[in-house]
């Protein structure tokens, strides 16, 4: 043991050399071996204005880490419900959760939805824009949920998709009637004494990781925390905060839950928190159809890999190298259960060795240059491992925040490469209004100003994207690294996704009545949006209507004052460094003035109800 612990402080000048080449902020590490904490180590700021090192105790947005967390309560509302069981069709138990497809409807399971087996799109940029803020109420989700395009045979394909866990805290909250976070809560956070462990922002609380977004010449850029709590859409994917003391107590737990359900080894108080704890690892779905077997598979929550092999499949590294390291190598063949979590300003990784009872946690808040909690994690599992053959993971991190900065000036390139010069252009008149999807619960609003042609999503005025003729009726919105960063936005380094394409109707192809833009990766033929009030009106089921009390009238034309405020201080987004800077201030400063404004409301309502 004494030589581990020696070979892990030793790693310490090496993660600071990792988080200086990603220009990441605050890292905080937990390493447990045979069951015991042997390492805690904190690196950079939770605040960087102020200087303020993170601990063991500084709360973090999870982000994807949070799945297995739904899926440990699933299995308890299972035990708990005479009816339910992981292979019953989730639409038997909640009819409002009924897929259009036939085969989705009749058969897709809890385990399906968890799995990311289901072959549904995964539409994962329409829910979460600027600021990481949520385009979608709850009750949205289900509405979306039930539409999603089926790009795969059933059960044949893995495509991570985390709706399918807006499908269970959906189910949780219809079964059991605590909201998904009480239901956690009393079921895990609480047996297990996880006493910083929540679900919702904490705002009263001084020992929370801040959110920042790396610029391109290294400097960090303070954003808001990302959306994601108890009672809002999705939460059940991403809205879990914890710190590395909690964390390591809450694996710990898991790991010998497994060992119970798996060999029937005595089983720890603590660890009677879980329900089938086993059923959680089990080999649900290759990650990859090249692998032959089902190590390299998906289980509930979690991926089960067979080291030596490559990890982070569920990390930023991975779309920026391409191909990752083998992990170990030179090692006996060993168990490894992992996942990592991504949001626009925070990145987290897992990794557990269940043979050993050994894992790492790294929990990083800010989107760095490459993924820091990807590299650092597998950099000390490696050190766990003894590998003889260790991966050079300050070259990777080299490799990888290179390849990440040059794929913006690499979409531009790409863009240029592919445009068809001098196609005509109709009067940009043509091409605006309100185009909705066909459930008509997300819209693309194109606004003509000052002879501009410019794009809002969700219609929000207060945030605008200028766009610029392409060809023929496809108009560009790229933007670079650091507007995207300022902005808040989960980096997306795909070219056609900064492509809106105008499709028209009638003689000679006249009039403009839908677009079709291309924002999920899945799905390369897009999505098309119609015309509200066009010819294919029809096409949208249904349309958002406003019942406004007093209220929400108050609250609305206090919000468009707002909005009015920053059209007219700012005008129209563009690149330029200072007018970015001034823009980011303003809407952050607005932002603060809208919740404030929603939070008075809330008040108002409870108060009267």
């Amino acid at each position: 043991m004494a030589e581990l612990v020696a070979r892990l402080h030793a790693l310490r000048p090496t993660v600071e050399e990792i988080r200086s080449i990603a220009s990441g902020t605050g890292v905080s590490v937990g390493i447990i071996h045979e069951a015991k904490v042997v390492l805690t180590d904190n690196f950079g700021f939770r605040d960087v204005k102020n200087k303020i090192p993170p601990d063991q105790d500084t709360i973090y947005y999870l982000a994807s880490l949070s799945k297995s967390f739904t899926a440990a309560g699933i299995a308890h509302l299972i035990s708990e419900t005479p009816d339910l069981e992981w292979d019953t069709p989730v639409s038997k138990a909640y009819p409002p959760l009924s897929h259009k497809d036939p085969e989705v409807r009749q058969h897709a399971t809890l385990v399906d939805f968890l799995s990311h087996r289901t072959g549904l799109a995964p539409k994962n940029h329409i829910w979460s824009q600027e600021f990481a803020r949520f385009t979608l109420k709850r009750g949205e989700d289900i509405r979306v949920i039930t539409d999603l395009e089926k790009i795969a045979d059933f059960r044949s394909r893995w495509i991570y998709n985390n709706w399918g866990y807006g499908v269970a805290d959906e189910l949780i909250e219809h079964i059991d009637g605590r909201s998904w976070g009480k239901f956690v809560k009393d079921h895990i956070f609480d047996p297990l004494g996880l006493h910083r462990t929540v679900t919702a922002k904490q705002r009263d609380d001084d020992n929370v990781a801040k959110a920042y977004v790396t610029l391109a010449n290294g400097e960090p850029w303070e954003i808001e925390e990302p959306d994601g709590e108890d009672g809002e859409i999705l939460s059940g994917a991403l809205a879990v905060r914890s710190c590395v003391r909690d964390l390591l107590k809450y694996y710990v737990a898991f790991m010998q839950a497994v060992k119970y359900d798996q060999t029937g080894s005595p089983l720890s108080t603590v660890s009677r928190a879980f329900v089938d704890a086993g059923k959680m690892v089990e080999p649900y779905i290759r990650l990859s159809s090249e692998s032959g077997d089902l190590e390299g598979s998906y289980g509930l929550g979690w991926v089960r890999a067979r080291l030596p092999c490559t990890l982070g499949a569920l990390g930023m590294n991975r779309s920026y190298l391409g191909r990752m390291p083998t992990v170990g190598g030179g090692t006996q063949s060993t168990t490894c259960y992992y996942h990592q979590g991504s949001a626009n300003s925070f990145l987290t990784s897992v990794y557990l060795l269940p043979d050993t009872e050994s894992g790492v946690v790294v929990l990083s808040n800010s989107m760095a240059h490459c993924d820091i909690a990807d590299w650092v994690g597998e950099l000390y599992l490696e050190a766990i491992l003894d590998s003889p053959e260790k991966n050079d993971y300050v070259q990777l991190a080299k490799s990888s925040a290179e390849a990440a900065l040059g794929l913006w000036p690499g979409m531009r390139k790409e863009l240029a490469d592919k445009q068809i010069p001098n196609t005509p252009i109709r009067p940009l008149s043509a091409y605006t209004g309100l185009y909705y999807n066909r459930i008509g619960n997300y819209c693309l609003a194109i606004v003509e100003k000052e002879g501009k042609l410019l794009l809002r999503f969700q219609g929000e005025k207060r945030i605008t994207y200028k766009m610029t003729h392409y060809h023929h009726d496809t108009f560009s919105w790229l933007i670079s690294h650091d507007h995207d960063a300022k902005l808040g936005r989960f980096p997306i380094t795909r070219a056609s996704f900064y492509l809106i394409k105008f499709d028209t109707y009638g003689p000679d192809d006249a009039l403009v009545d839908s677009l079709i833009w291309v924002h999920d990766d899945e799905v390369l033929e897009g999505e098309r949006f119609y015309k509200k009030d066009g010819q294919c009106n029809h096409m949208i089921k249904s349309l958002p209507t406003d019942h406004p009390g007093p209220v929400s009238e108050w609250r609305n034309s206090s919000i468009a004052k707002l909005a009015s405020e920053l059209d007219s201080t700012t005008g129209v987004l563009c690149e330029d460094g200072r007018q970015d800077h001034e823009l980011a201030m303003v809407t952050t400063e607005l932002e603060e003035q809208t919740r404030s404004i929603v939070d008075r409301e809330r008040q108002s309502e409870d108060s009267r109800l």
